[in-house]
């Protein structure tokens, strides 16, 4: 078990973000009274937000599709020192773009603004979480990375209270794709704070490990298998989807989950035996189960991207 179980917290985070952006806004909506419907300035200015809103969403997805791909990247030079660092910065770059857009989105109604505001809140999070991941890369800093984490958990909270509002203003999701998604949020966000806190107990065996603390990091151990634990077993309690796109997400992030809490079995028999291989075993579980999570997040992204008009 190396350091390369530290990289895996970058990844982990933003994911959540992504899926927490495209089931709060997804879709044009549905429900019976929506700002957008009503006549007078309300309407008026629930359509002109509704206008620029829909090319603005679209650009947030792109950008959370962008860094599935530098995921994906970092994953594929697991057994290495390089990371893309450049890449990194370039996708902050971006959001930092999409921060200013958001402070420039049309307002008019309270729950226009309340929406702008939440947005904005998440993205400005996420400015700083890439600041900190740039950082924390350049410097092998890994605490700096870590609290680009924090970061990007709390952009993934600001993202999901968009939608009462987003809501209210356009309507609730409407298709089946925006609607299933909707539907398994909940669960999707709590899975993924699991998640983290998996990937965070993992990293602190890595400092044990370090220190040679065998107990330690058996201990960490035990609390990450049962934190991933928790988040298999609340995905597998969901019906499963009707729609295709929305049902393989779901699988392949339960798989993913599932290959992580399989590698802390290995962990805990190489901690028990100090048996290298074992812990290499359980890297390289735990890398495929990433590598699931991150396409499936990717695909997703990328759909929910191409039904925004």
């Amino acid at each position: 078990m190396t350091c390369s179980v530290r990289r895996l917290l970058f990844l982990g985070a933003l994911l959540g973000a992504a899926a927490a952006f495209a089931a709060a806004c997804g879709g044009e909506g549905s429900d019976s009274d929506p700002q957008t419907s009503r006549g007078g300035t309300v309407g008026e200015a629930a359509d002109a937000w509704a206008e620029a809103f829909g090319p603005f969403q679209a650009e947030v997805l792109d950008a959370l599709g962008e860094h599935a791909g530098v995921s994906a990247q970092m994953i594929g030079t697991w057994d290495t020192d390089r990371m893309p660092v450049s890449e990194v910065q370039q996708t902050g770059d971006r959001f930092e773009e999409l921060l200013e857009r958001a402070n420039a989105l049309p307002g008019g109604t309270d729950k226009i603004e309340e929406v702008n505001a939440a947005v904005a809140r998440g993205l400005e999070l996420m400015v700083r979480a890439y600041d900190q991941y740039s950082m924390g890369m350049s410097s092998g800093r890994f605490e700096l990375m870590e609290h680009g984490d924090d970061l990007i958990l709390q952009a993934q909270v600001q993202f999901s209270d968009a939608r009462p509002g987003f809501d209210q203003v356009v309507g609730g999701p409407e298709g089946d794709f925006a609607q299933q998604l909707r539907d398994v949020s909940d669960e999707l966000r709590a899975a993924s704070l699991e998640a983290n806190k998996g990937l965070d107990a993992n990293a602190d065996v890595v400092d044990a490990l370090e220190n040679a603390n065998w107990r330690s990091a058996g201990q960490g151990v035990a609390r990450a298998k049962i934190h991933f634990g928790r988040a298999v077993a609340s995905l597998e309690a969901l019906p499963v989807p009707a729609e295709e796109h929305v049902r393989a997400f779901l699988l392949r992030t339960t798989n993913g989950y599932r290959l992580l809490l399989n590698a802390q079995g290995d962990y805990a028999r190489g901690i028990a035996a100090r048996n290298i291989a074992a812990l290499r075993d359980g890297d390289r579980k735990a890398r495929r189960g990433l590598r699931l999570v991150t396409d499936a997040n990717a695909d997703l992204t990328a759909f929910a991207g191409s039904q925004v008009e």
